[in-house]
């Protein structure tokens, strides 16, 4: 990928819950019945996407799609835990308003499945899908967001290459909060790869901390601070404006965050959904949402270790924040 020098570990790190994967078995669908679809979904001609990414890959995806179908498409972007409560919400009262839901998974994902029906992908790019990489209620995993470490090209020279390098200059560094489940593993992981001193000596070397990594990004870019650990999307748009701004994946190890994409068969354009959710797993569609960093499914090269917040049960989070909170010695808001 430009610009983020990517090192993909060459060993496939497969996620495994505690629900575990089950076999999926799945055919595409017949070219009849799939032009039926796509013709439905040209007479819907409207099509609207829930996601958790950022709004120029919404507008990226749905621009794509309107000019190669002629359907227009609307998006309504918020954090995962927000756009699942929406939704959910929407589904209880009968009237949900999403034909695709786009976000970090995947077992936010099947609790939608359990109270709506989702439809099991069949279209013509399904067959190129590995079946590790769909649940059975039909949610597909569209990407994988590694963890990097970004860094301000000014004040941070040599170009760092791994986590070691973020404490050797004894850098400043923008550091979030456990605010949400994944970050809260992520810690977790790194406590155990790193060791105690590695999170010390950063806390040691000075750090600005918040719940908002955006914000924290926006810091180093400014050069208030010199390094952060986030997702290079979340960097990407602010170095495309000409900010002194590049990331780096660590050597040592990729962890990610996945994100999944599933059609409602209850939204109020049920047969562009499909015609959506299909066009994000073809080659066109993956090559808009794996810019910046992600990396695809069906892409050349391996996909990085899923941290699995699923792991995380209510008393590792609270352990792990009082660690944070004593290390860091900040209060983190309730």
């Amino acid at each position: 990928k430009g610009g983020n020098n990517m090192s993909i570990s060459k060993n496939i790190l497969l996620l495994v819950c505690s629900v575990g994967f089950l076999a999926v078995s799945y055919s595409t669908a017949s070219a009849a019945n799939w032009q039926q679809v796509t013709k439905a979904a040209k007479t819907e001609g409207k099509v609207a996407l829930y996601l958790a990414k950022s709004n120029a890959q919404a507008k990226a995806l749905l621009t794509a799609f309107e000019k190669k179908f002629g359907i227009k498409g609307t998006w309504l972007r918020g954090s995962a835990r927000a756009q699942s409560a929406r939704l959910r919400g929407e589904l209880k009262a009968g009237k949900p308003q999403a034909d695709v839901f786009y976000t970090a998974g995947p077992i936010s994902h099947s609790g939608i499945a359990k109270i709506t029906k989702i439809w099991v992908p069949d279209g013509p790019n399904a067959k190129n899908w590995p079946k590790e990489y769909m649940f059975p209620h039909g949610s597909a995993q569209m990407t994988a967001d590694p963890v990097v470490i970004i860094y301000n090209t000014n004040k941070v020279k040599p170009a760092p290459t791994d986590y070691k390098d973020m404490i050797a200059k004894k850098y400043i560094t923008a550091v979030g909060s456990p605010a949400s489940v994944f970050r809260t593993a992520y810690y977790y992981k790194t406590r155990k790869l790193l060791g105690e001193g590695f999170w010390k000596s950063i806390a040691k070397a000075g750090i600005v901390t918040g719940p908002s990594v955006n914000a924290l990004i926006q810091g180093v870019a400014a050069g208030e601070t010199d390094i952060s650990l986030a997702f290079a999307w979340q960097a990407a748009g602010l170095k495309r404006k000409g900010a002194p701004i590049n990331w780096v994946t660590p050597k040592s190890k990729i962890w990610a965050l996945t994100q999944w994409a599933m059609a409602l068969e209850s939204g109020p354009s049920p047969n562009a959904g499909k015609l959506l959710l299909d066009y994000m797993m073809g080659s066109e569609g993956q090559a808009i949402l794996n810019t910046d960093g992600g990396v695809s499914v069906i892409g050349k090269g391996s996909i990085p270790a899923n941290v699995n917040e699923e792991e995380m049960t209510a008393q590792l989070a609270i352990n792990l924040t009082k660690w944070w909170e004593k290390t860091f010695h900040k209060a983190i808001p309730q």
